[in-house]
């Protein structure tokens, strides 16, 4: 027989398992709070608009564990399908606020549709964009700007709602079909008609902004002219108006149209040659030049670029002016364009690409601020032809002898510098001129005595004068086969030359002196080769 000490150890043991397992059950059942389903789950189910209880939350998973509402499972739902709160009185309340939206949904009725930060159209308050048939929840209804297309108010309503990765925004329901699910019947669906279509497209044009086709390729290539890159080029639709302003580096153009019509796929303006045409709903080529595009379609060039303006213009910077062919060639010249929705913020592009050039800015007055101009004369030229293995420097020499003429004079160089790789010590033979080149770190210039400076390296037509400034800035890139030879481009633009050029050159740091070559060819952005000139050497100021 069990002792009565056995039979109390035994009944105390027997207590402890029970404590233990009414408190392990105790955990099991412990709410970590109430959830609000945002989004019906087909699982268990549990509709849009129920309370359930949450027991876990999985940071891992990003999911809640929540009780079905027959309490006889648990189930895992996202974080964003489920909203929670403190107390089963709160989920009630929200759920009551909910009610009236909670079995609607909105489905986009084309691709591109965009969710917004806040329930106003603007350039850059997209937060999500739909595709075609893809669903949103609706949370709220709310009061929102007017939108309209043209003197006409568009029919529809603002919404905030829940995308199904969870982002929340508004959007406006005219070009959505709302589905209840608590009958199972979609709302008329948005009508596929060719007339609905056409004033999908219009909407487009009014409630975008439009930028030149070459905003994105120089986005996309991460190399940015800040002189083309403007928020003043673009197309801008004023439905109010009635009017479409086009400003582009070869046109600007405002357009008064008095109706907008639909004819083989382009849109009218009528009162105006402007017609409009969309490719997919990001890309439109706007055409202004008055012919027929039936008459040309089978020799009519593309839209010129950026790119086409620049390769028209190479060889045209000393001068100052641009070329008839760039002129001819620059965006818009044609009197045909092509514009794309820009999903970056021009801004942000545009500060990034001023601190670029800002900090190699910096990088350059580092190596110096204040230079002097060296002009070769006969005893230098004399020393530097005896000296041995000196034969490229001499030749260098004497070249620059050759233009000591002064910019806009009859001399001309003599040699050239194979692929803009001028000789190691090139035009550093010679004397201080009076010509001074003083650089600032807000990105402008001086420089004295430019007479003294041989012909054929400013521009022509530069007034005369002691001293001239402008603005300078490292705006360009080394093509691959400079980078050896050279360490970058400095850009001078003299203030009331003509045309107001860039004159590009490119630099390198030579025995303590800064040698420049100008750039004879470029591609974009891109200094592609060095002009035949012989480079022209500074010395710092006071050095010598």
């Amino acid at each position: 027989m069990m002792s009565r000490a056995n039979r109390r150890r035994r009944g105390l043991l027997l207590a402890a398992l029970a404590m233990i397992l009414l408190a392990g059950l105790s955990s099991c059942s412990r709410k970590l709070g109430w959830g609000l389903v945002l989004w019906t789950a087909s699982e268990g189910p549990l509709p849009a608009g129920s309370v359930v209880p949450v027991y876990i939350r999985s940071n891992i998973n990003k999911v809640y564990v929540v009780g079905s509402l027959d309490g006889k499972k648990k189930l895992e739902l996202p974080f964003w399908q489920v909203e929670l709160y403190g107390s089963k009185s709160k989920a009630k309340a929200a759920a009551e606020k909910f009610a009236p939206v909670a079995t609607l949904y909105l489905v986009a009725s084309r691709d591109g549709l965009p969710v917004r930060d806040a329930p106003r159209i603007e350039d850059n308050n997209r937060v999500f964009r739909l595709h075609e048939g893809q669903s949103v929840k609706v949370l709220e209804k709310v009061k929102g700007e007017e939108v309209r297309t043209g003197d006409a108010v568009l029919q529809g309503e603002w919404y905030f709602v829940l995308t199904d990765d969870g982002t929340r925004g508004y959007v406006f329901s005219n070009t959505m079909s709302l589905f209840d699910e608590s009958t199972a019947v979609a709302a008329p669906p948005a009508t596929s008609t060719a007339a609905a279509a056409a004033d999908v497209k219009v909407d487009n044009l009014f409630a975008r902004a439009w930028r030149p086709e070459y905003f994105q390729s120089q986005i996309d290539d991460g190399k940015v002219d800040l002189d083309s890159f403007d928020p003043r080029f673009g197309l801008f639709a004023d439905a109010v108006h009635r009017q479409i302003r086009i400003e582009l580096p070869g046109a600007s153009e405002v357009f008064q149209y008095s109706s907008i019509a639909e004819e083989g796929g382009a849109f009218v303006f009528e009162g105006s040659p402007l017609r409009v045409r969309f490719q997919g709903q990001k890309t439109l080529v706007a055409d202004w030049s008055g012919v027929d595009p039936s008459e040309t379609a089978a020799i009519a060039p593309a839209p010129a670029t950026l790119a086409d303006t620049t390769a028209a213009a190479a060889g045209g910077a000393l001068s100052g002016t641009v070329t008839d062919a760039a002129a001819a060639s620059a965006p818009g010249a044609s009197g045909k364009a092509t514009f794309v929705v820009v999903d970056s913020d021009i801004r942000d592009v545009i500060r990034t690409e001023q601190l670029r050039r800002q900090k190699l800015l910096l990088g350059f007055l580092a190596k110096g601020s204040d230079w002097t101009l060296l002009v070769a004369d006969n005893a230098a030229l004399s020393d530097a032809m005896s000296a041995p293995g000196s034969g490229p420097a001499a030749d260098d020499a004497a070249g620059q002898a050759a233009n000591a003429g002064g910019n806009g004079s009859s001399g001309t160089a003599s040699g050239t510098a194979a692929n803009g790789a001028a000789p190691a010590g090139a035009a550093a033979v010679g004397r201080p001129s009076a010509s001074r080149l003083i650089l600032g770190a807000k990105g402008r210039f001086s420089w004295s005595d430019t007479d003294k400076v041989p012909a054929g390296y400013l521009p022509l037509g530069l007034p005369p004068g002691p001293s001239v400034s402008g603005d300078v800035a490292l705006r360009l890139y080394l093509d691959r086969n400079l980078q050896l030879s050279w360490e970058g481009v400095v850009s001078f633009r003299f203030d009331n030359a003509p045309g107001s050029a860039w004159v590009d050159f490119l630099y390198r740091m030579d025995g303590g002196n800064l040698v420049l070559a100008p750039v004879a060819t470029r591609s974009g952005l891109e200094a592609k080769a060095a002009s035949p000139l012989l480079p022209l050497s500074f010395a710092p100021s006071g050095a010598r």
